[in-house]
């Protein structure tokens, strides 16, 4: 199910109250319309009537898709995962149904809008990262500087050939960068062996980011 709340937020800039909608839980099967405005920065982002100023608001949210069987936890800053018969409630999917998701957790709406990218891309996460870590080695001893945080941004078929899509972010700076699908499938095979027996991660929420990978490695 989708839930959510109103919160009264304060405009930074100019002071004045007004009411923001919290998205608690969404569900993209049953709601595509709020995965589009997700995607597109709309559930996060406050519009100040008064005088117009925008601020990126994150909140805590449940991203759930019942379609490709995962689940995204969102912990805004100090948040914690609650007990896992509540998500599982929120999510409807109870019992032994949550060991065939892929339960993952994020730590900001860029995260979260990477995660749908990727499993909507029928990627697996885990090998991605895995990816991520290799190309940004490749790239620093080619002597190019890489600050910030790399993110898979989707692919793309030029008449050239398929690539895949990253974006790099470095505070408020993005920097559009691509790999040929051709790299993606020369590495891949060694990435699978890397990844733990599937028994092992099954029902368990996971923060599968670049510490995830390293301790693979």
């Amino acid at each position: 199910m989708t839930m959510r709340s109103s919160h009264t937020i304060t405009c930074r800039a100019c002071g004045r109250q007004q009411e923001f909608v919290v998205w608690e839980t969404l569900n993209a099967t049953l709601n595509p319309e709020l995965k589009q405005r997700l995607l597109a920065g709309d559930l996060n982002t406050f519009v100040c009537d008064g005088c117009g100023d925008e601020a990126e608001v994150v909140y805590s949210m449940l991203y759930h898709d019942m379609t490709q069987h995962f689940m995204v936890w969102l912990l805004a800053e100090g948040g914690e995962l609650p007990d896992l018969s509540t998500i599982g409630q929120l999510g409807g999917v109870i019992g032994e149904s949550m060991r065939s998701y892929r339960l993952r957790t994020v730590g900001s709406r860029n995260e979260l809008v990477e995660k749908v990218l990727l499993f909507d891309s029928d990627f697996d996460d885990r090998e991605m990262e895995l990816f991520k870590l290799a190309l940004v080695e490749t790239m620093r001893r080619s002597g190019k500087a890489v600050e910030g945080t790399l993110l898979f941004a989707g692919t793309s078929d030029p008449p050239e050939g398929r690539l895949i899509r990253f974006v790099l972010l470095h505070g408020t700076k993005r920097k559009a960068l691509t790999v040929p699908w051709t790299e993606w499938n020369r590495v891949a095979p060694a990435l699978t062996m890397l990844l733990p027996a599937p028994e092992k991660e099954a029902g368990k929420w996971l923060r599968v980011d670049e510490a995830y990978a390293r301790g693979l490695m």
